[in-house]
């Protein structure tokens, strides 16, 4: 068909398309316009002398058609028509151009994501190597605060793996197009998170306290980088001169889910 050919060759910003044509019904043109793959963004604004019902219009706008025009048509509706029909068109086209962006920046985030994760094993593996080298050549010759400290970059070292780990199992779904989502014991979580914050929280004079939380569904890696940005958040930004009392409980809400409360005084 001739018109299809010209519309898919010519790649043109609008089809202006009578209804009656000579060779084939104008709506049949529209249908085959907007079912072929390369030419079905293309806008198609449909004019009638004779099919002028509201049946008539609403079977070709149903058809596919962006627009309906009766005619006599107003030379000055008709081209408002048009340049209405091609911002929207151009809307559509800048969106599409900006979500690809966004696909390719994402991707991009995902790889450098798991290129960073992999390399940050070897050296953390590096310290805890020494750690357990230290605490077995030189254990029996530390006093407690020694052995304290040697905790807690043992500690420290075991947590920091485990979050590698499940950066590197988060960014590796996503090079895969799949995110992992697995059972999350929240109250694991947050008593890691506290430990993780510890120094913030000696620092500060924080008390921090937590209900019975529910095990859900989601990535441990970015739950516990939640709890961490919003309870350091509140003991940043506390009142001058007053310890932070930070509180985290949870409710069942509807069907699945789980409304969190993270209550500060600050």
């Amino acid at each position: 068909m001739e018109a299809l050919n010209l519309v898919t060759t010519l790649r043109p910003s609008l089809v202006l398309l009578d209804v009656n044509l000579p060779d084939i019904d104008g709506l049949e043109v529209c249908r085959r316009i907007k079912s072929d793959a390369s030419a079905g963004a293309t806008p198609v604004l449909q004019v009638s002398a004779s099919a002028i019902s509201n049946r008539d219009q609403v079977g070709a706008l149903d058809n596919g058609a962006d627009a309906y025009l009766v005619e006599p048509v107003d030379s000055d509706v008709l081209l408002a028509t048009v340049r209405a029909m091609l911002r929207m068109r151009k809307a559509e086209v800048d969106l599409a151009a900006a979500n690809e962006l966004l696909q390719r920046k994402n991707e991009d985030l995902q790889r450098f994501a798991y290129m960073a994760s992999h390399d940050l094993q070897e050296p953390l593996r590096t310290v805890a190597t020494y750690a357990a080298l230290l605490a077995r050549r030189y254990g029996a010759n530390l006093d407690s605060d020694g052995h304290q400290f040697l905790t807690h970059i043992q500690g420290g070292t075991s947590r920091m793996s485990l979050l590698i780990q499940g950066l590197l199992m988060y960014a590796r779904a996503g090079l895969e197009g799949e995110e992992e989502k697995e059972s999350v014991d929240l109250n694991r979580i947050l008593a890691s998170t506290i430990n993780d914050l510890e120094q913030s929280v000696t620092e500060s004079n924080a008390t921090i306290t937590f209900g019975d939380l529910p095990t859900v569904r989601g990535n441990a890696v970015f739950l516990t980088q939640l709890f961490q940005n919003i309870i350091h958040n509140a003991m940043k930004y506390r009142k001058p001169d007053e310890r932070p009392m930070i509180n985290v409980t949870a409710a069942r809400g509807n069907a699945d889910e789980t409304e969190f409360v993270i209550s500060d005084n600050g």
